[in-house]
Parts: structure tokens; sequence; C-alpha cells
């Protein structure tokens, strides 16, 4: 064995890959997805918010796109916390999932509209 290398006797050079590689599971996979379909609402939402207030189909949109990416952030949060506890998920992109939803849940609550 190297004692040079600083990866631990336990751990191979392949699964330091893994965290920079795509999910391995398929919980891992529908993170992923989740997390795209909320950075998504979370755009429109901020591009319809930007419009003008002439327009009076704007007022019937936003609270349906407030709850759409409520209800997509909620599991996104639930599901990336289970492949990572239960199904072992290494992925980068798994744990980034739940923080960008909590940093939205915090912007939203402590900035102004």
């Amino acid at each position: 064995m190297n004692t040079n290398s600083r990866i631990p006797p336990d751990r191979s050079p392949a699964d330091r890959r893994i965290v920079l590689g795509r999910p391995s599971t398929w919980l891992g996979w529908w993170s992923i997805a989740l997390g795209v379909i909320f950075v998504v609402l979370v755009v429109n939402k901020a591009l319809v918010m930007r419009l003008t207030d002439e327009l009076s189909w704007i007022d019937a949109i936003l609270p349906s796109l407030g709850v759409a990416m409520m209800s997509c952030g909620m599991p996104v949060g639930l599901v990336s916390l289970t492949a990572l506890t239960r199904r072992h998920e290494r992925s980068l992109s798994i744990w980034l999932t739940p923080v960008l939803v909590i940093v939205w849940v915090i912007v939203e609550f402590f900035l102004p509209h």
C-alpha cells in the first residue's frame, strides 16, 4: 500500500470520481429532474413578475406558479435526502438540489417582493 496517497485505505480512487459523476440510482435521477423543473419554474415566475402591471392575466398566473414551485420544491428535498441516506448516493448534484430549495425558501421569507 502506498503511504503517500491521500485516499483512505478503505476508499478507492473510483469512489472519488463518483462524487463528480452522474447519479447512480433512480432516486438520484428523480431528484435531478425535479430540481431542473423547480429551477425552470423559479425563472418563469421571476420573468412573469417583471412584466408590466397592465396585463390582467398575470394576477391569475402568479399564484399557480407559486403552488407549482412548492409542489415541486418539497419533493426535491425529500427525494434527494432519501437518495443520500437510504440509497447512499454520492453524486454532488444530489447534494446541491436540497441546498437550492433551502436557499429559495430563505430568500422568499426574507426578501420582500
